[in-house]
């Protein structure tokens, strides 16, 4: 069940947004019995978010959101906090600084009314080149207290990278996930000279089933100490070579049949 729920998780990941290779990757660690919410619940500006089903009726949870933005740390907190406390039945506060992976990040506090009973949100605001990463950990007031460790765990693995393979702590493993990566290149490469018309890789019944499913199952079983979120990422963009790959034969294509039309 986790590793469908964190397939389900890639392809909304994957299709909701038109992304270069060459990007910022941020990501934080949940807590290893967390699932994947469903993609098509969350708002636009939220990448990813993880739950954990509660008996009270209301799953505490943990998301990510991203946005763009062209001001200072305190500017950004007197917005968020005037959106907060619009809903007079929000208390909104400023906390301390937590450092996570990466950077000094603010801590903010917002306590409100559900029809589950009163809940508790604390949100990590980090800005950086123009953007604002924001870790909201949210739970019931009165479970809080249970998730405290791992909201305080999840905030101080907050890490921005240009190359996730760099974040793997040990050489060896990096090494091997990076030549392992590199094969599933050139076999999908091979692949796409035999067909007649370029296709993408999960389109392909006998990629997913001989190769796809392999690596991905690699994935998932031998860098569960990366988080879910990571691995979730560094599929994402394995992904997304392959596809490149197929839209750059796609090109030559076009650009051959081209070539041989009388003018």
């Amino acid at each position: 069940m986790r590793r469908v729920l964190i397939f389900i998780g890639l392809f909304a990941m994957i299709f909701s947004e038109a992304e270069e290779l060459a990007q910022t990757f941020c990501y934080f660690t949940p807590p290893s019995d967390w699932e994947i919410a469903a993609p098509e619940t969350l708002a636009p500006s939220v990448k990813i978010a993880f739950i954990k089903k509660s008996s009270k009726g209301l799953c505490s949870s943990l998301n990510l959101a991203i946005e763009e933005v062209d001001v200072s740390m305190s500017e950004y907190l007197k917005v968020v906090q005037n959106i907060h406390e619009h809903n007079r039945n929000n208390q909104w506060r400023k906390l301390g600084k937590i450092q996570t992976s990466a950077g000094s990040a603010q801590l903010t506090e917002i306590d409100t009314t559900t029809e589950f009973g009163p809940l508790r949100m604390l949100q990590l605001i980090l800005i950086k080149d123009r953007h604002a990463y924001i870790l909201t950990a949210a739970a019931l007031k009165e479970e809080f207290p249970a998730f405290y460790k791992d909201f305080q765990k999840a905030f101080r693995s907050l890490t921005l990278t240009h190359d996730l393979l760099s974040t793997i702590p040990q050489h060896e493993r990096r090494e091997k996930l990076k030549q392992s990566q590199l094969r599933l290149l050139a076999t999908w490469r091979e692949r796409l000279a035999q067909l007649p018309d370029p296709q993408l890789p999960l389109a392909n019944a006998a990629f997913q089933k001989e190769v796809w499913n392999s690596f991905q199952t690699d994935i998932l079983e031998h860098f569960s100490d990366m988080g879910a979120f990571w691995q979730v990422l560094f599929l994402r963009t394995s992904l997304q070579g392959l596809v490149a790959e197929t839209d750059a034969i796609a090109i030559e294509q076009i650009a051959h049949r081209t070539e041989k039309t009388p003018s």
